[in-house]
Parts: structure tokens; sequence; C-alpha cells
């Protein structure tokens, strides 16, 4: 049988020294999460080191997997006639 201890994660210390602005800041957005200040630094240090490591993705793709992603990636066409005429019908706010 698994004891729970080693089914949680362990929790390390992480210190940290920073200007005495940066924490209001910090503690100012903390009280109006209501969360603790630890965690949020942790969450948002976390956010950011995944959209960091995210853009470092690299994509293998043959010719016709890329046409196809180039396709999607293409800037919509103007739109038909149903489109222009929704965008000329009167606002409904504005009646």
């Amino acid at each position: 049988m698994r004891d729970d201890k080693d089914t949680r994660s362990e929790l390390l210390p992480l210190n940290l020294r920073v200007e005495r602005r940066m924490l209001q800041l910090i503690d100012r957005a903390v009280a109006e999460v209501g969360d603790e200040r630890s965690r949020f630094i942790v969450d948002a240090a976390c956010r950011r080191a995944e959209d960091i490591l995210l853009d470092q993705c690299l994509f293998h793709a043959d010719g016709k997997a890329f046409e196809a992603l180039e396709r999607a990636l293409e800037p919509p066409d103007e739109g038909g006639e149903a489109l222009r005429t929704l965008v000329r019908r009167g606002r409904c706010w504005s009646l």
C-alpha cells in the first residue's frame, strides 16, 4: 500500500529578494484576488515559464500539412453578401 506522503508533491522552499515597491505591487494584486502571496508568485512564474517554453515548440510537418497550416493562417476573405448585409443593417442598440 502506498503512503499518502508518496503521492503528494514535495514542497520545496524558494527564497526571493525583492524591492519594496515590487512587493507592494504584488501584495496589492494578491489582496485583489484573495490569494496567498507565495501561491500567487509561483502561479505567475509558472504561467510565464509555460509561455516561454510553449513559444519554443518546433513543429515538423510534411508539405501537405504545412500548406494546410498556411491556409488556416491566411486572413479570411472579405465575406459574402450575407456579411455585407449584416454590416449595413442598423444596430439594435441605436434604434
